[in-house]
């Protein structure tokens, strides 16, 4: 029996999680934006709870499959698919961000505090004036 060569290990799974990538995730998207508009059976009423878990799931296969085909390539010792992956890596989350779907201001911002909001409002007519 011969052994697999050092350099071809591991080639056969990242190529299946490109295709996937690169197919399953435009699909769970179409999906999710079709459940959110309005329902995969043309109804108004679309199914928030079914909306909400394709949208997770479009967003882990977006992120989770060049994740694990990084770590795949890293450790078969593939270095030029590692680094695209890790573009590919970078380049969703800098869209992301740019997109507004990263909060990473919030995250980070010294604005948040944990003390209580003052009441600004006058005296008579307080109710509904935050910190009141």
């Amino acid at each position: 029996m011969e052994s697999e060569a050092p350099g071809k290990r591991g080639g056969t799974g990242l190529l299946l999680l490109v295709i996937f990538w690169l197919i399953g995730t435009p699909v769970l998207a179409y999906f999710a934006v079709v459940r959110l508009m309005n329902g995969i059976d043309g109804t108004d009423s679309p199914n928030p709870k079914l909306a909400l878990l394709l949208v997770v799931a479009t967003a882990a296969a977006a992120i989770g499959l060049p994740l694990i085909g990084f770590f795949v390539a890293l450790a078969t010792r593939r270095k030029v698919a590692a680094a695209l992956f890790a573009a590919a890596l970078v380049a969703l989350l800098l869209a992301a961000r740019q997109a507004g779907l990263l909060p990473i201001e919030q995250v980070f911002s010294s604005s948040t505090s944990n003390e209580p909001e003052v009441c600004t409002g006058p005296p008579g007519a307080s109710e509904g004036v935050p910190g009141c």
